[in-house]
């Protein structure tokens, strides 16, 4: 005896009226696809979409080696599945904090609280950069668009994932500092990563007394014409803005503060 569609939808819902079954059926798949959204935005652009590539790949071996009984591999893919969500929060821990905190409005709030006193990020970097350049350290600063940019083949440097302060700033670049060498990385008003090394323009019109920081420098600024990209030269103490390629130089402290208040 064939069952009509409306006597189907009844059977698998059990004791809930179809109505009620749809709409909690809904909200379930709305709710899934929101955290698997959320995921996937995190780790696009990304080292670990290899590793989700690898997992669906096992994945897939899985499936073919219970379809034509291969029970060895079956057996095996079938234990290492066991421990998958582990290995999933192991592997893809910083996405799965920063999918959380992106979920979270209590600590988007809290985040913005704590730059609400006198000093706002605009004043932690320009008297920062002013520091370095009065001892003549040098210094790169990229501070990244809101949207993602593609800035093409770097080296991941190392991540931080901090508030912006003064002292955090002098630290990485202090010279005897392991993240000394390379940009550090400002992503939405965060310090994302430090010691981060681009390759170097190669525009000929560039003052040939700058050195490399300054040609890195120029070379993400081509790639990324929205970056505002700061850089303290150790040779003559002078701070300078790149914004689309094109720079500014010898910035004094307010100066800076008011290019980075316009453009931010």
């Amino acid at each position: 005896m064939s069952l009509t569609f409306s006597e189907f939808l009844t059977n698998i819902a059990g004791s809930d009226p179809v109505p009620l079954f749809i709409f909690k059926a809904a909200v379930d798949f709305c709710c899934i696809y929101f955290i698997f959204y959320l995921f996937f935005v995190e780790i696009k652009d990304s080292k670990s979409i290899r590793v989700t590539a690898g997992f669906a790949l096992l994945a897939l071996f899985y499936i073919f080696a219970r379809i034509f009984d291969l029970t060895g591999i079956a057996w095996f893919l079938g234990n290492f599945f066991s421990y998958a969500a582990i290995l999933i929060i192991v592997v893809f821990r910083n996405e799965i904090k920063n999918m959380l905190a992106s979920m979270s409005i209590v600590n988007v709030n809290m985040k913005q609280e704590e730059y609400s006193g006198e000093e706002d990020i605009v004043s932690h970097i320009a008297n920062a950069m002013d520091y370095l350049a009065s001892v003549r350290e040098g210094a790169l600063v990229v501070i990244m668009p809101s949207e993602d940019a593609k800035i093409g083949a770097i080296a991941e440097g190392t991540e931080i994932d901090s508030l912006i302060t003064r002292e955090l700033l002098l630290t990485i670049f202090k010279k005897n500092s392991p993240l000394h060498d390379g940009a550090v990385i400002i992503k939405n008003k965060r310090i994302s990563r430090a010691s981060v090394f681009f390759s170097l323009s190669t525009n000929p019109d560039i003052d040939p007394n700058f050195g490399t920081r300054h040609r890195a420098a120029y070379g993400i600024s081509e790639k990324v014409p929205d970056a505002l990209v700061i850089v303290v030269s150790e040779e003559r103490g002078e701070i300078s803005l790149l914004h689309g390629g094109r720079i500014t130089r010898d910035l004094s402290k307010d100066a800076l503060k008011q290019q980075l208040a316009n453009r931010l």
